[in-house]
């Protein structure tokens, strides 16, 4: 066997890679209100992906025997570079895993998933505080479990105010203020629908709300949530390389892999970030 040929059977890098990715999927829960449709086909770090920001169309009445007035279709391009890339490396040795390598090795790159499932909610909740078009963080308000489907409903109106679509809005929040979301669902009996995906909790006043522990708090010390529509903002990721090899140093099997992706907010105006106390 050479140093280059690995000994884990039935290994197939795009089946593993997409095992990869179904656990990063699963447990990123920005992954799940964020756009994933620009991902396309990114084979490096470094590459771009262009997207369009139409200019809105203009709405005129229509008059019997009068010429129909056009618009030029036009706009901006957002070039996005994908210049984000993490990776995971393991091993396993052959006295170790014995006939349990395959199954061990695949439930370790399982586990690379969630590991970056972490990394990147942590640093998607950064960009989409840092690009919010909409700061509601000046003066944290007092949430208990008798208001706070109150203070959803005056996110709620300040997006309308915005004109932001009404459809698939989302809201993260951490666990403090997602338990006294689900006690008001409880409460109140508003019908729930079965878990969508890890961190659902309901979908209360337009909005999917979700749990992350990831979302930093504000330089004051207030806790944040984040709210938005799905259009507002972009993940693009990739697990671009999955590879397995010998270890040429001992009797063993290296699997290695990376990710590349890049979260962007394409409408600031579409992206939330309240504070409260």
């Amino acid at each position: 066997m050479s140093l280059g040929t690995s000994s884990v059977p039935h290994f197939i890098p795009t089946i593993w890679s997409a095992s990869v990715l179904r656990s990063f999927e699963k447990a990123n829960v920005f992954a799940n209100v964020l756009s994933r449709e620009y991902s396309g086909e990114i084979t490096d770090s470094g590459d771009t992906v262009k997207i369009p920001i139409v200019t809105k169309p203009g709405i005129r009445a229509y008059e019997k025997n009068t010429d129909i007035s056009y618009d030029l279709v036009s706009g901006n391009t957002l070039t996005v570079t994908v210049d984000q890339c993490n990776y995971f490396a393991l091993k396993a040795d052959d006295l170790d895993a014995l006939q349990s390598k395959p199954a061990f090795l695949d439930a370790a790159t399982r586990s690379a998933g969630l590991e970056l499932a972490d990394l990147l909610d942590k640093n998607i909740a950064e960009t989409l505080i840092d690009d919010a078009g909409i700061d509601l963080t000046s003066s944290p308000l007092p949430i208990g479990d008798q208001n706070v489907l109150t203070y959803l409903a005056e996110i709620a109106e300040k997006m309308d105010d915005n004109n932001v679509p009404r459809g698939k809005r989302w809201l993260v929040a951490p666990p403090s203020l997602a338990n006294k979301i689900s006690l008001a669902v409880i409460n109140k009996g508003i019908p729930n629908t079965e878990a969508i995906a890890d961190g659902f909790i309901a979908r209360v006043l337009g909005f999917d709300v979700y749990m992350s522990n990831n979302i930093p708090k504000t330089a004051g010390g207030a806790s944040q949530a984040l709210a938005g529509v799905m259009e507002a903002a972009s993940l693009i990721a990739e697990v671009s390389k999955l590879e397995t090899l010998r270890d040429p140093a001992r009797f063993g099997d290296l699997v290695r892999g990376y990710l590349l992706w890049k979260a962007a907010v394409l409408l600031p105006e579409g992206i939330v970030k309240v504070a409260y106390a």
